[in-house]
């Protein structure tokens, strides 16, 4: 073999130990087309920007393509021919093509690239023969003061979007991009707002080329910025019912333990639920902000669970009394309860979770009808008056986790006297649920 005979030993080692028929490291076919197709994605993307990016890296790039189609597997050993077959031990020629395909890896979907690109990092000693870990080839050198040019134009545009001037937030974050052509930041802006436009395409198109640009993730520097990129790109996925890849994609959010955590887990209890896998979804939402509870509600209600349920909803309702009501089109009869302030905040996030979330509860109707009885019920507003002067005044109070149990209870032994909902889900529809006011939709 072409590369070192620890790593020959420990592959043959790897093929043979699990007997006849076992499953060995070779990946066959779905591993292959997907590495290809990122390969082939990652030229465009480069080559439209070819100013800025080192011709040995499309080389490289096109040699690979040509190496992936005459071997037609991809494993360990494959991989690790086609580095090592070029050049000499330390050459900068092999350094230069272990980055190129560990980048690759890191755009491709799927656990059997992840767990290759595991191993290139486990051997990237071995494989490049040196006293040091390669450096990355970089897309481009600019300066520092370009970068920072670059991160304050993006801050800019941000706040352009903020104030709806979206033309401009547009430009801005383009202008940025000519300083610094992988500013991170920049790109996720510009393909959220294609998204917001409804040009999915575009902007999954824009997140790629942004996910190309970001770098070996073996290199911390090249990596800053990215989760605003997966983010972006989770949630184009799963616009496009891309809902395995969107998976991926938010699971990597997830571990990455940034700002975007909680949206990430947020995200995947949606994907959970798409699934049909209720008490996965139950899971993550209870792990999400407070207002997510209402989800645990509505997981909790479709498995059976009815004392998990109320739990659910009563924590939901020390979160935001206005939630209910929002996405059932029902005046808030509690309003006279709050400050004027501390009403427009829960109407405004309790609106947002309509929007978000709205789609989700449609599916069951049934769910929706036995979410109004438990809001509307003495229960209810037995409980509300409970805690009203004490959430507002001491949301952290112990007596409200009795309250809460206790609410919980009752509404438990309430069913009794109800009618069973409907447990199957109904066809996914547009939100349309904020009625009138005084409506009793």
């Amino acid at each position: 073999m072409a590369f070192s005979s620890q790593l020959g030993v420990s592959l043959l080692r790897r093929r043979v130990s699990h007997g006849p028929g076992a499953k060995t490291a070779t990946m066959y076919n779905t591993a292959t087309r997907h590495l290809a197709n990122t390969v082939r994605r990652y030229l465009s993307a480069i080559e439209s920007a070819a100013q800025h990016v080192r011709r040995r890296e499309q080389a490289n790039c096109k040699n690979f393509l040509r190496y992936l189609d005459q071997e037609g597997r991809l494993d360990e050993s494959t991989v690790g021919t086609w580095i090592t077959r070029a050049g000499s031990a330390r050459s900068e020629v092999r350094q230069r093509r272990l980055s190129t395909v560990r980048r690759l890896l890191a755009m491709t979907p799927g656990a059997d690239a992840e767990r290759l690109a595991a191993w290139l990092d486990q051997n990237r000693q071995q494989l490049l023969q040196s006293g040091h870990t390669a450096k990355v080839v970089a897309l481009r050198s600019p300066t520092e003061a370009s970068k920072v040019e670059a991160e304050q134009c993006a801050e800019k545009a941000y706040a352009f979007r903020e104030n709806g001037e979206l033309e401009r937030a547009e430009a801005l974050a383009r202008h940025a991009l000519t300083h610094h052509p992988a500013c991170l930041r920049a790109h996720a802006l510009i393909g959220l707002l294609k998204l917001e436009a409804n040009q999915p395409e575009t902007a999954l198109e824009q997140f790629r080329q942004a996910l190309v640009l970001s770098g070996d993730p073996h290199d911390r520097n090249g990596i800053e910025g990215i989760t605003d990129v997966l983010a972006g790109l989770g949630k184009t996925l799963l616009h496009l019912g891309c809902v395995d890849e969107a998976f991926e994609v938010y699971d990597r959010l997830r571990r990455a333990q940034t700002v975007h955590a909680d949206d990430a887990r947020a995200a995947l209890g949606r994907i959970a639920f798409l699934k049909d896998e209720v008490d996965t979804a139950a899971q993550w939402f209870s792990k999400c902000s407070p207002t997510l509870q209402y989800n645990v509600y509505l997981a909790r209600s479709l498995q059976g669970e009815r004392f998990s349920a109320a739990i659910a909803l009563a924590r939901g309702i020390i979160t935001n009394p206005q939630v209910p009501c929002m996405l059932l089109g029902i005046p808030n009869r509690y309003a006279n309860m709050l400050a004027a302030e501390q009403q427009e905040e829960w109407e405004r996030n309790a609106r947002e979770f309509t929007e978000e979330w709205g789609d989700l509860w449609l599916r069951w109707p049934g769910i929706i009808e036995r979410f109004k009885q438990d809001w509307e019920s003495p229960v209810i507003r037995k409980f509300m008056m409970r805690i009203a002067p004490v959430f507002i005044s001491s949301p952290t109070s112990p007596r409200l986790a009795v309250w809460i149990h206790r609410a919980a209870t009752e509404l438990q032994l309430d069913d009794t006297h109800r009618t069973p909902a409907a447990g199957k889900p109904a066809a996914i529809t547009v939100l349309s649920l904020v009625a009138d006011e005084g409506s009793d939709a």
